[in-house]
Order: structure tokens, then C-alpha cells, then sequence
């Protein structure tokens, strides 16, 4: 039977497609599927289709056996050479690793910049002079990796230290331009032989890197530190090898069963809601262990489309073949993976979206990216181990479209319709807090003080005021008891943050138990259950015990470990133990826009900055919808300094979080440099307007009311805006404009405007 096919976009260029039910259709080497898009963009349906092989369908799976490659180490010896043209205060050593393999050509090489002079001898060393007054000694390890990056490789970066001086150590992955292609990542040191300081570095860098920069910074000291030298290994992967198989059409949707290197694959496309789910499972023939990257690739052309970094950024899709454009992070173990659970690609005209993604509870090493060579593309790193009761490793993808204009804010909110958040039933909200004077305080909650960190200090006084006593608990690394800590009713357990330096796998003996798919390491080359996975499911049984006795748990990743999995594993989110990065802030938001969140803000009792920094401090709070909690002594001058930003703040962050953050606001200005965001729908609303500029900004705040549910009154006037910041401001007026209403608005530089609607006032 023939069916009409809307051609949208590239994803299927036929205007007619065969789809026989029940029909199994040979497509070496990879399966092509039919996607049915209605004309307001939305996926109805998926069906099989027989296409030349000079036509790419939807629906290709690769897979790499980690296990299959080499190894290759390279040694670095000292030798004295000068090198030129390299801006830095003092002279530069430069040591050659000699002889450089051709696949790592040109060589890695050892930049020393600080007062470094090179030994002699048969076997020369580095070594930095005693300069108690130097601050700017610094040793960095650059060596390219570009050819071995493209061919998937992963590297592991040891470096030998002597001395007890102090060092601060990182990793950083640079492109040809020297610029990062990843976040710092902290480096460890861990014991060594002898008296040698060994720092092991395990990395497997995002697509287009070209060096790793391996940096040590040493703190001013009297005492001689030496580099011993270093070595860089690297781990080729396997052959790419590409599934052969039939796919069927089902009733409702597509099943595919294809071989590749021993290894099954079976996966159900199912239409539901508008979005195609994506089922699998990966399943070894042999009772080898196997370490695996699997490949799910959606062929499209990226001329003229945008990748998405995250709600707010995007850049278009390189023209190159050769370099794939992600957004990912290394985490402290060397494994890298998607922070955001989907990859997103839109493009302006024609108009479009689409988005592959998982569930954000699936504790899986995802990667998503895109290349023109192989189109939107999913990488899952899944591990086999058989004789631990895991010979099959099962997933869960999605692809949908959603509306092009909102970008990857459109995407989260069909994410979060697919696999929705929840929050437990109130749920308290307020600040965690480290050290206060109870007799200072009259009235805590103005404050926003809610989870006491130091519960023994307050025994009387907490249950009083409404304030929750807070027991630390750190989860056990191993095992399946909990052991949570004792408390009563109404109280709170906060659980401590897994260490960046700390444990990062799962013993084996633990895997039996893990219901989920093991993940692969690629340096190692072997099936891995990482200790944030292995968290995320304490988490979830803590939380679940907690509610029982009606307890609350708090915690939550730091910057270091962003990690979805993590997040539904708590009921309020902190995040950090003092004011975390932005970015962070908003990846929590984003990925649990129901759950309170706060945070340890050690400016809020400076008596030296308050005055000064006070009004950015609240800012980034309210923008963040994140309570700032006190460390230190809460004295009774310390609050009455701070007095009307709580009177404020406080108030409004417990409506926004009791409203939840919107991923579309339905609401725009035409300013990159001003950013509008939404709580709530329908007449209790909220948007936050900020000018994150240096100038002062005149916008017109545009606002759709027919999807938030928004009218106007009994006698056709629209209600205004007031800004609850500013409660004594003269409303704001609203007009309508075609089938939008909007207003004008001037922003002072780096202002904050929370807008909530008002009776009807005269529109300018």
C-alpha cells in the first residue's frame, strides 16, 4: 500500500514509500526507516521503507568493541632545548618525547614555564629552583592528539613529581586554536612508587580536540619540586562496524534485529505522543566480558542548522566532515558524556526541530552530537558481563520534534512531557544554613532559614520555629544497607556529595545487583558500573525510605559530576557548598524545574562586601530560583544590613519554586543581552526580565496569550505588570499587538524585573 509522506526537512526524500505490515525488508548494513510528520511538523508515525542504498534513511547502528584496539605508550625524557615565540614572563624548557610514533606526530612536548632548569645526565630531569617568591612557575603538558581523537581513541596522561611543594593540578582538552573544547577538569594526585608523586589522568576527549594540556600550578614554597618525567598512552578503539539485519513494521511502529562482532541487537520504534520511542537492547553471543560503543544515527544534512549547547546557546553545524560538534563533559574517572540528556539540532527556514534524547533517570554514559558525515548521532557506552548476570544491556531513546523557535528550551519541555518531573507533595523550600546566633533571630523564616545544618546547637529552637533538623549522611560506597542516619518526623537528611577525588567504580561483586545496563570504559577497556550511577540508586531507595517516616533528603552533584541521573534521586537540591557557578544553576533548573534548590552563599554574612555585592548576590538567586543560605555566625547587624533584600527575596523564591520553572516563557524581547524567563501559567504568573548588559536596555516584552491561558477582563482591558522587586513602582501598562500583547520596559544595567500581572492600568 502506498501512503502519502510529508517531506520535512532532509530525514526522508521520498514523496512515496512502500510500507507493507508484517513485511521484513533485508537492508544491509544499515535499516531505514519512514518517519510521518503531519503538517504542523508533529511525528505521527513510523513505518518501514525500501530505499536505494544511495538514500540514507533514518534508523543506522553502528558499534566499536573497545576491547578490539591497542595500546600505545610514549615516554617523555628531558632534554635541553630552547623554544621560541611562546609568550611567558620567564624562559620556557621545552622536553621532546623522542621518538614520537607517526600517528602521534608532531610530538607531545613539555612546556615549563616558571624557573625551571633541566638536569643533566644520562636521564635529564625538570626541576623548579626554590623561588619562595614566585607565583607564576607553572608545568603544562601539551601533546597533540588530533588524528587519534578522530579515530575515537582515549588517552591516559601520567606525570612523576618529586618534593613536597604543593600543587594544584587540572586537565584541559584545546582545539587547534587553543581554545578548550571541555570544562577544567581537577586532577588527583595518588601514591606512587618510592617517594615519587604520581598523577594518573584517564580521558577520553570531545570531538575536535587537538592537544591535551596536562597543568600544574605549585604554590610559592622554599623547597625544590622536580618532574621525573611523564608518558602518554594511548588506547585505540576497534574496527567501526555497522549492524545487518531485517526491520519489520509492527502495528505501531518498527522492530529491527541485526548482528554485529558477536554481538544481537534488538530494537522497537513505537509512535507515542508525537515522539518516537526507541527501545533496545545490546546482547553478547560469547561469555566474554565485552566493553561496547553503540551508535544510533539520524542521516541529515547540517547545512544552515544550529546545534544547541544548552537552553541558551547554540552555533551552527560545521561544514567539515571531519569534526563533530557536541556538547560534552569528562568526568573525574575519564569517561565523557552528554550533561544535557539530549542532543538538539533547529535551523530558522524552513523552520524545524528535532531532538534525540533519553530518559533522564537512565543512568547511562550518553553522548550526543552531530557531523555532516554522519548526521544527529547518539553514542551509548554499554558494558557485557555475563558471568555477573549482565549478557544483555537494555536502553531507551527518543526522537521527536518540537517547535524551532524556542530551540533547546522547546526540546526540554517535550522532554519533560515524555518522561515528566515530579516533586514530593510539600516539599519544604528554603535555605540551608552553617552556623547562626538563635537569640539574633525573631523570625527565621523572613530569612528563609529552613534546614539546619547544626541541629544539635538548636534543639529547642528549631522544631519551634518551623526549621528542620538536618543530619549529614555519607552513602555508602559499597553494599546495598543504607544506614541512614536516626531523626524524626519533619526532619531532613543531607547527603554528602560523592568526593571529585573519591571512588569511582563499583566493585564487580556489587554488579549482580545493579538493575540496570553496565557502562564501558574505554581505557581500561572493560565493562565499569560508575560510582554515580551506583549513587543515583541509593539515592532513589534513601528517598523513597525518607517519605515513609516522613523525612526529607537533600543533596545534590557538584560541577564536577554533572550527571542527570542524580537529580530525581532527591527531594531538595543543593547546589553547593558555596555559590556554584552559574551554569550550574541552571542545569539544575532546567533538569529538575519542580524541586526547591539551594545553595551555601558565604557573601551573605560579609559584613566588609554585603553593601557592595548584595544586589548581584540576590540577583543571581532569584535568576537561579535558588534559596542562599548563611555560613557563619548570623548575628542580629547581619541580618538588619541584608533586611530588604530578604524582605524581597525570600518571598519570591518560594513562589517561584512553589510555581515551577517554565522552559518556554512564551514571552520574548528582541535583545540577546536581556533574558526572560517564566514561573507559573494562566493569571498566577510570574516572568523575571534581567539585562545581563553594562548599558542600560529599551525592550518591548512581547507575551502570548492564548497558550498561557491569559485573557482579558470583564470589560476587554488588559491587566498590567508590577514588579514585585519594586513593589512601589507605578504598574506597568500592557497593549495589545495583533494577536500579542506587550509592553515596554527600561532595564538599568544588570537589572532584575520579577513581573506579575495587576489590575488594568492605561497603556503608554
Amino acid at each position: 500500500m502506498l501512503r502519502r509522506r510529508l517531506s520535512w526537512s532532509c530525514l526522508v526524500a521520498l514523496i512515496c514509500l512502500l510500507t507493507t505490515t508484517g513485511r521484513a525488508f533485508d537492508v544491509s548494513p544499515e535499516p531505514d526507516l519512514s518517519i510521518e510528520f503531519n503538517p504542523e511538523g508533529r511525528i505521527v508515525g513510523v513505518s518501514t521503507q525500501q530505499l536505494p542504498r544511495n538514500v540514507l534513511g533514518l534508523g543506522g547502528w553502528e558499534m566499536r568493541d573497545l576491547g578490539d584496539g591497542d595500546d600505545e605508550d610514549v615516554q617523555c625524557g628531558f632534554q635541553s632545548a630552547w623554544i621560541a615565540g611562546i609568550s611567558e614572563p620567564v624562559p620556557v624548557v621545552a622536553a621532546l618525547l623522542d621518538p614520537p610514533p607517526e600517528a602521534l606526530r608532531p610530538a607531545p612536548r613539555w612546556l615549563l614555564g616558571g624557573e625551571w632548569r633541566v638536569g643533566a645526565g644520562p636521564t635529564p630531569d625538570a626541576v623548579l629552583q626554590p623561588t619562595p617568591e614566585s607565583t607564576g612557575s607553572l608545568l603544562r603538558l601539551v601533546a597533540p592528539v588530533t588524528a587519534a581523537v578522530r579515530a575515537g581513541a582515549s588517552f591516559t596522561l601520567t606525570a612523576r613529581l618529586t618534593g613536597d611543594r604543593p600543587v594544584t593540578a587540572g586537565l584541559l582538552c584545546l582545539n587547534s586554536a587553543g581554545r578548550p573544547t571541555m570544562h577544567w577538569q581537577p586532577v588527583h594526585e595518588t601514591p606512587g612508587p618510592g617517594d615519587l608523586r604520581q598523577f594518573i589522568v584517564p580521558v577520553q576527549p570531545p570531538s575536535g580536540t587537538a592537544g591535551l594540556m596536562l597543568v600544574f600550578a605549585p604554590e610559592p614554597g622554599d623547597t625544590e619540586l622536580r618532574c621525573t618525567g611523564a608518558s602518554l598512552t594511548t588506547h585505540w578503539p576497534g574496527e567501526l562496524n555497522s549492524f545487518d539485519g531485517q526491520i519489520t513494521e509492527t502495528a505501531d511502529g518498527a522492530s529491527f534485529t541485526g548482528t554485529a562482532a558477536g554481538l544481537d541487537l534488538a530494537v522497537n520504534y513505537r509512535s507515542v505522543d508525537g515522539a518516537i520511542e526507541i527501545a533496545g537492547q545490546l546482547t553478547s553471543q560469547t561469555a566474554t566480558d565485552r566493553a561496547v560503543s553503540l551508535t544510533f544515527r539520524v542521516p541529515l544534512d547540517g547545512n544552515g542548522w544550529n546545534w544547541w549547547h544548552g537552553p541558551w546557546e547554540s552555533e551552527p553545524v560545521p561544514a567539515s566532515l571531519a569534526r563533530a560538534i557536541g556538547t560534552w563533559r569528562l568526568l573525574p574517572s575519564g569517561e565523557l558524556l552528554s550533561p544535557w540528556p539530549l542532543g538538539v539540532v533547529s535551523r530558522d527556514s524552513p523552520a524545524g526541530l528535532l531532538a534525540l534524547a533519553h530518559p533522564p533517570s537512565q543512568p547511562a554514559l550518553v553522548r550526543y552530537g552531530f557531523r555532516q558525515e554522519d548526521g544527529l548521532f547518539a553514542t551509548i557506552d554499554l558494558g557485557l558481563a555475563p558471568a555477573a548476570g549482565h549478557a544483555s544491556a537494555a536502553f531507551q531513546l527518543a526522537m521527536f520534534a518540537a517547535e524551532p523557535r524556542w530551540g533547546m528550551r522547546g526540546a526540554l519541555e517535550r522532554l519533560h512531557r515524555l518522561w515528566p518531573s515530579t516533586a514530593r507533595p510539600a516539599t519544604p523550600a528554603g535555605a540551608w544554613f552553617v552556623g547562626i546566633d538563635p537569640s539574633a533571630l525573631v523570625d527565621p523564616a523572613r530569612l528563609g532559614l529552613r534546614f539546619d545544618d547544626q541541629p544539635e546547637s538548636h534543639r529547642a529552637w528549631d522544631p519551634a520555629l518551623d526549621i528542620l533538623a538536618t543530619t549529614r549522611w555519607a552513602p555508602p560506597a559499597s553494599g546495598t544497607e543504607l544506614n541512614l542516619p536516626a531523626g524524626g518526623r519533619g526532619s531532613a537528611v543531607l547527603a554528602e556529595p560523592l568526593a571529585v577525588n573519591g571512588q569511582w567504580y563499583a566493585a564487580p561483586d556489587q554488579w549482580a545487583a545493579w538493575p540496570h545496563a553496565l557502562a564501558a570504559n574505554g581505557t581500561t577497556r572493560a565493562p565499569v558500573l560508575p560510582t554515580p550511577f551506583w549513587r543515583a540508586q541509593q539515592l532513589s531507595r534513601a528517598k523513597a525510605q525518607l517519605a515513609e517516616e516522613g523525612r526529607w533528603l537533600l543533596g545534590g552533584p557538584p560541577p564536577e559530576l554533572p550527571v542527570p541521573s542524580l537529580l530525581p534521586g532527591y527531594d531538595v537540591l543543593v547546589a553547593g557548598h558555596t555559590r556554584p557557578p552559574v551554569e550550574h544553576l541552571r542545569w539544575l533548573r532546567a533538569l529538575a524545574p519542580l524541586q526547591p534548590l539551594t545553595y551555601l552563599e558565604p557573601e551573605l554574612l560579609n559584613p566588609a562586601t554585603l553593601a557592595g555585592v548584595q544586589r548581584t548576590l540576590w540577583h543571581e538567586a532569584i535568576s537561579a530560583r535558588a534559596f542562599p543560605g548563611a555560613v557563619g555566625l548570623f548575628t542580629t547587624d547581619l541580618a538588619t544590613a541584608n533586611a530588604s533584600w530578604f524582605g524581597a527575596g525570600v518571598p519570591l523564591l518560594s513562589r517561584l519554586t512553589a510555581l515551577g520553572w517554565a522552559q518556554v516563557p512564551f514571552a520574548t524581547v528582541a535583545d540577546t543581552m536581556v533574558e526572560v524567563q517564566r514561573f507559573g501559567n494562566g493569571d498566577n504568573i510570574v516572568f523575571l526580565v534581567r539585562n545581563h548588559g553594562d548599558n542600560e536596555r529599551n525592550v518591548t516584552l512581547r507575551i502570548e496569550p492564548v497558550p498561557l491561558g491569559l485573557r482579558a477582563g470583564p470589560t476587554g482591558l488588559l491587566p498590567s505588570l508590577v514588579d514585585l522587586l519594586a513593589p512601589d513602582a507605578d504598574p506597568r501598562g500592557i497593549s495589545r499587538s495583533f494577536n500579542a500583547w506587550q509592553c515596554g520596559l527600561v532595564l538599568a544595567p544588570k537589572q532584575l524585573l520579577a513581573l506579575q500581572l495587576g489590575p488594568p492600568v492605561d497603556a503608554p
